[in-house]
């Protein structure tokens, strides 16, 4: 056992403690509720009184404090240390965080999600709530029977909260879960994704979401060549922003034109990507999301793939994940660019730009992106000329 790693505890489901990667044995429905109870405080005191109640109910042992002294003691060696149970004045504390308890973390995530869509950041709002809902398993919204007993009102809290998921919430989720099958190529599974979020976009109260879904399936049919449709569904969202600017925000505003700016590179279209990139960039930078950020400066990269100038790819990619702050290796896009990029550069040359990139600090990286650096580059001879593919004539 990983005596280092923190104590976890899963509540949501099938009740489990854990160390790292050891599942630690917790026997017995009055030992899981002590846990469940003192997890639930996610860090804090709870009181003898309150830990009584919630473990002997209505049926109290004779001398209640001397019995929840003994369960604590059998808690210590389930655990495998005693101070992963701290006696307090007047009770006792599990030395854990709140994170570390998924039931409380399920209720974070569900709170930050609602707080991103508000504040008109879509793929922020997607990523939180997906991982909400990830952590009910195959039991999603059920009470989590390890936390009735115990603590009845907080079962039901969690459950209505669960149910609370507006349509909104509900289309971000599948937003994510298009992100997450474009990365595995199954662009099927994506596409019928898209046409569920639209019928709930359809009953949403919410208009900008139509604004999104065009724009993110525009990206979608860009990367399959359907480039008809994906013309028809940015000049949509274009369309939509003049109307619902306030609503969408800067992420709405930049995700669009990035979304154009990959159209234009797809037609070979030098100027037209340059044009949406710049407004792009603007708009991420206004967003003060690094990450968010990220995904604008990977199509920068596909503007310089256009002009044939593969060292700044590699070392726009190395900013990119900078600005992410982690690497990238199932973005489709980050793996088009980076295979062309090896087979221009060779292996070692592309790894030393990229390098560059990745070592800059977020605020220089962001600075370093602007595709106004790629100005007056004329494209490479060998690209299609604006017009040659189906979607790119205006």
């Amino acid at each position: 056992m990983d005596g280092g790693a923190r104590l976890r505890i899963t509540l949501l489901g099938a009740f489990q403690a854990s160390r790292g990667d050891a599942v630690l044995p917790v026997p017995g429905a009055r030992l899981q509720a002590l846990v469940a109870r003192l997890a639930l405080a996610g860090g804090r005191a709870v009181e003898q009184a309150v830990l009584v109640d919630a473990i002997w109910a209505e049926d109290p042992p004779t001398g209640p404090a001397h019995a929840l002294q003994a369960l604590v003691s059998r808690l210590r060696r389930a655990l495998g240390s005693a101070g992963d149970v701290a006696q307090i004045a007047g009770g006792y504390r599990l030395a854990l965080d709140a994170a570390d308890v998924d039931a409380l973390r399920f209720e974070q995530l569900a709170r930050d999600g609602r707080d991103r869509l508000r504040a008109g950041d879509p793929n922020a709002a997607a990523t939180l709530l997906g991982e909400a809902v990830a952590l009910w398993g195959d039991r999603p919204g059920i009470e989590p029977a390890v936390v009735a007993g115990p603590a009845p009102a907080v079962a039901t809290r969690l459950a209505r909260e669960f149910g609370s998921l507006s349509l909104d919430d509900e289309i971000f989720i599948d937003l994510r879960r298009v992100d997450v099958h474009e990365r595995l190529d199954e662009t099927a599974r994506a596409r019928k994704l898209i046409a569920a979020a639209r019928e709930r976009a359809l009953r949403s109260a919410s208009p900008e979401l139509t604004i999104v879904l065009d724009a993110r399936e525009a990206g979608l049919r860009v990367r399959i060549g359907d480039l008809d449709r994906a013309r028809e569904l940015v000049e949509s969202a274009e369309a939509g922003l003049s109307g619902q600017q306030p609503a969408v925000g800067a992420h709405g505003l930049a995700l669009v034109a990035t979304t154009r700016g990959a159209l234009c590179l797809a037609c070979g279209d030098g100027p037209g990507a340059e044009e949406a990139l710049d407004r792009a960039y603007a708009a991420a930078v206004d967003t003060g999301d690094m990450p968010f950020a990220a995904t604008v400066v990977v199509t920068v990269a596909g503007l310089a793939a256009l002009h044939g100038r593969h060292r700044d790819v590699a070392g726009l990619l190395g900013a990119a994940a900078r600005l992410r702050g982690a690497h990238d290796r199932t973005d489709p896009q980050v793996r088009a660019l980076s295979s062309r990029g090896r087979l221009a550069l060779g292996d070692d040359r592309f790894a030393e730009a990229y390098e560059t990139g990745w070592q800059l600090d977020a605020p220089a990286a962001l600075t370093r992106t602007d595709p106004a650096r790629l100005r007056r580059v004329a494209p490479s001879a060998s690209l299609p000329e604006l017009g040659d593919r189906p979607g790119c004539r205006a």
